[in-house]
């Protein structure tokens, strides 16, 4: 991704998104529906303009 980044003269900002667990109980992916939830928010923002 990176490499693209470079050869197309763009910025890329790499978010990370909740994968293969659960957070601890209180975090922003204590269940399944609160991770999804996280994740969608995650990627809507970093697409965003």
């Amino acid at each position: 991704m990176q490499v693209l980044a470079d050869e197309a003269g763009l910025d890329v900002a790499v978010v990370e998104l909740f994968t293969e667990s659960l957070s601890e109980a209180g975090g922003d992916a204590d269940t399944y529906l609160t991770m999804m939830r996280s994740n969608t928010e995650r990627i809507t923002t970093g697409l965003s303009p």
